[in-house]
């Protein structure tokens, strides 16, 4: 099932639990916004499709979405049993709202499709426990009969989206000293077996 709320046109939540009859993101879908989609506990794996291209993700992580992508999720093999435990929480945004977060969300994942190859970044436990905390509330604000309540939702949900950038440029940080890291061993181990060759000929 999806527990879900609007607030107007610039702000969606929903909250999903998957069963054998469930249909939400079953179909795919244009999306002309910015969504994060949180996933905890993915153990059997949850096969997202994004613009005809699919990817597997398995146990905690963030997906992004930008406008104009076409959207699907895939959970017809899976088994509901090992799906059950698994959390997802979709938070999502207008274009125009997110255009006074000062950040460029599709560089993002332009940059996570060049570096890792999947537009999502795997969450650590430190990670899960600070975005719980911003999703518990958010949840609980929209829960509640608040006077100010789309003033606090704004703020709640911008400050998320901020969140969002940066562990996403730290994990893209460190997977850039990685490829480094990496072309560099390779480099130094194909010019040590040139060098070998030469010095047998």
């Amino acid at each position: 099932y999806a527990d879900s709320s609007g607030l107007g046109d610039d702000f969606f939540v929903a909250e999903i639990q998957y069963s054998d009859s469930h249909t939400t993101f079953q179909y795919p879908f244009r999306f002309d916004g910015y969504m994060a989609m949180f996933v905890v506990s993915a153990k059997a794996g949850l096969g997202v499709d994004i613009d005809l291209n699919h990817y597997d993700v398995i146990g905690n992580a963030m997906i992004l979405f930008t406008p104009g992508n076409i959207i699907r999720i895939d959970d017809s093999v899976k088994n509901a049993d090992e799906l059950k435990d698994t959390r997802i929480v979709v938070v999502a945004m207008s274009k125009d709202y997110v255009s006074n977060i000062h950040f460029d969300f599709n560089k993002l994942v332009v940059e996570s499709l060049s570096i890792l190859n999947h537009p999502y970044i795997e969450l650590s436990e430190s990670d899960i426990q600070i975005l719980g905390t911003y999703l518990d509330t958010i949840l609980e604000v929209l829960g509640r009969n608040l006077v100010h309540k789309k003033d606090i939702m704004g703020s709640l949900l911008s400050s998320i989206f901020y969140l969002i950038a940066s562990l996403w440029t730290d994990k893209l940080a460190v997977a850039r000293v990685d490829v480094i890291t990496g072309d560099s061993t390779r480099a130094h181990s194909n010019f040590r077996q040139t060098v070998r060759i030469s010095n047998c000929s």
